[in-house]
């Protein structure tokens, strides 16, 4: 018997299901919207330094000079990088202590976030390694690959295995389940197409063209949005993981979530 993470009681989960992960993963979501929407929009926040650093005063413009360093794409990636491990490391603590019926506070969830950063950030950037290696070969694999690490990250951060044994972790798990898996990840794309055309289109339209940049209005509700579905699917990913061993293990979720006591 495991928590639906609604907070309104017990309910069975015997198996993975798109519709049951999705719908845990909004209400989990929502019922932590403050802090979560918070964490996210903080760790989001400093990757937009280095474009903002860059942003040209006019005098240099009439210069010649160039208008973004050559550098600043790299270090933007790498911020936004690293601000995305912290952020996951520190979704998963509190989804999975909200299954199990709890709330994790926002202090609580970024002190156990900063210290699984490490390990965190080596099997993120592994598991992008080993998908992106598979979309510049023929697509397909890449997709599969993305698909069978789906989990790797909760993995380390639940289990603590080991870089190589999170990704194998995250295989194991996945196996027999990938379509489903697959599933849901076409659910949170569609999701945010969705959402990207009918807002942050009508947002980036709002950018002048002398300035090329958006009113701060605009600005501000894109970042919102930005950290709405960074959350989403940090928090998705969780729920994914905790129905998976569920699923597969039999295991419940006081089980999953002893390891932070």
């Amino acid at each position: 018997m495991s928590l639906d993470g609604s907070g309104l009681g017990p309910m069975p989960i015997t198996d993975f299901q798109i519709g049951a992960v999705l719908r845990r993963s909004f209400l989990v979501l929502f019922k932590n919207f403050g802090p979560f929407i918070l964490m996210s929009l903080i760790f989001m926040l400093p990757s937009q330094f280095p474009l903002l650093l860059a942003t040209p005063e006019p005098a240099v413009e009439a210069a010649g000079e160039a208008a973004m360093p050559s550098l600043v794409p790299l270090a933007t990636f790498v911020v936004h990088f690293l601000s995305t491990s912290l952020l996951s490391a520190t979704l998963v603590y509190g989804t999975i202590i909200q299954l199990r019926g709890g709330h994790a506070t926002a202090m609580e969830s970024v002190v156990k976030g900063l210290g699984l950063l490490l390990p965190v950030i080596a099997v993120s950037l592994l598991a992008g390694l080993i998908t992106l290696a598979g979309l510049m070969l023929l697509v397909v694999p890449g997709i599969l690959a993305f698909t069978v690490l789906w989990v790797a990250v909760p993995a380390a951060v639940v289990e603590s295995p080991g870089i190589m044994a999170s990704l194998r972790r995250s295989a194991e798990l996945t196996n027999g389940y990938r379509w489903r898996v697959l599933g849901v990840i076409v659910v949170l794309m569609l999701i945010s197409a969705v959402i990207e055309m009918l807002v942050v289109g009508p947002l980036v339209a709002t950018m002048t063209l002398e300035s090329g940049s958006m009113p701060i209005g605009s600005t501000i509700i894109l970042l919102i949005v930005q950290a709405f579905f960074a959350a989403l699917s940090a928090v998705t990913i969780a729920v994914s993981y905790h129905d998976l061993r569920i699923a597969k293990e039999g295991v419940g979720t006081e089980q999953i979530a002893a390891v932070f006591d």
